[in-house]
């Protein structure tokens, strides 16, 4: 009789355990699935809708507009401490306080550069933002302000052409109508700034300073193209937006002080007011740049293009009111056409 008791109980006892071990492996799929199921709609809440994306872009022209105007009045105001090395040396330096700041506060995990799989285009990303400025900068030294502007509206054109060519995104008749739209709009604008410098170098007939000041302008395009081409690369490849501005501040940094030690004056940059207006410039640009790329997460870079135009457009609002740049019939014209065409753009996107 105990023989069988215990007999009995054996098999009970192990019945007993092979149940846990199936309600244990129960609840374990159970988690997963929750979590993958709370990963999945956590992805989703923060995924950006298309029209949210085109938000963030403009918003972030805005700031770069607003950096823009920092730049010229920083020139103007600081004539003997300015200049592009020095100006991006210490615009950088405060990014990179600015971006590891908020990776720490929240806890974001910084990728060393083995973790990256693109590292080619990584690289470009990182150091072709820093002679993309420096080329605008210098085109302007040798050509006329309404010139260097028109290469740098050619700057989307680059990049239409390279989303094709490397992120392998649709092209579509549309979007390079809207980039010819928005092209003449510009050129409108443009046109009517004849009279923008009285600089004598920049208005020189020299035909070696031309031609000079032209390869600025079509070095400025190519850097500008690969950059935000690298830009929507590493958004793809879920970089987070400001781990690349760390980089990019990093790197620029680096570049800018070699060139500052190399072929410069060091102590131009020790002004206190300089110093706080290049930082202050620096956040403002930080700010354009971080909400450009969040823009990039959800929509292909192609449909973004002709809303790089509106650039012109809110400089020459922000230069009417203040700088107190004349206002011409073209202007109003092209700013209108531009404005057109990128409303039409958001409703059809």
């Amino acid at each position: 009789m105990s023989t069988i008791d215990t007999k009995s109980l054996t098999l009970i006892y192990n019945d007993y355990e092979d149940f846990k071990i199936q309600a244990n492996k129960g609840k374990q799929s159970n988690y997963l699935d929750s979590s993958n199921r709370n990963s999945t709609t956590g992805e989703n809440k923060n995924k950006l809708t298309e029209n949210m994306c085109i938000f963030y872009n403009v918003v972030g022209l805005i700031f770069q507009t607003f950096s823009g105007l920092g730049i010229k009045l920083i020139s103007l105001h600081y004539p003997n401490n300015f200049t592009a090395n020095n100006f991006l040396s210490l615009r950088s330096f405060n990014n990179i306080f600015v971006a590891y700041f908020y990776l720490s506060y929240n806890q974001i995990h910084i990728p060393s550069l083995s973790q990256i799989e693109k590292k080619t285009w990584f690289f470009i990303r990182c150091t072709f933002n820093y002679f993309n400025i420096f080329c605008f900068v210098l085109g302007l030294y040798y050509l006329r302000f309404s010139t260097m502007m028109c290469f740098s509206c050619l700057g989307p054109l680059g990049i239409m052409i390279l989303s094709v060519m490397f992120l392998k995104e649709p092209f579509k008749i549309k979007y390079l109508v809207g980039l010819v739209i928005c092209l003449f709009g510009a050129l409108l604008m443009i046109f009517n700034d004849k009279h923008s410098s009285t600089d004598e170098k920049s208005e020189s007939n020299d035909l070696a300073r031309i031609l000079l000041g032209v390869m600025f302008g079509i070095s400025h395009i190519i850097f500008f193209s690969l950059t935000w081409v690298g830009t929507k690369l590493m958004v793809n490849d879920k970089i987070e937006s400001n781990v690349q501005l760390l980089y990019v501040s990093g790197s620029n940094l680096v570049i800018g002080l070699i060139f500052v030690f190399t072929l410069e004056d060091i102590t131009k940059i020790f002004n206190l007011g300089y110093f706080i207006l290049c930082c202050i410039a620096g956040s403002i640009y930080y700010m354009g740049l971080l909400c450009i790329q969040l823009s990039y997460t959800n929509i292909d870079l192609i449909k973004l293009t002709p809303i790089s135009y509106l650039r012109i457009f809110f400089s020459f609002i922000v230069g009417y009111l203040f700088i107190g740049e004349v206002v011409g019939y073209s202007d109003l014209i092209g700013s209108c056409i531009i404005l057109g065409y990128n409303i039409y753009n958001v409703y059809d996107v």
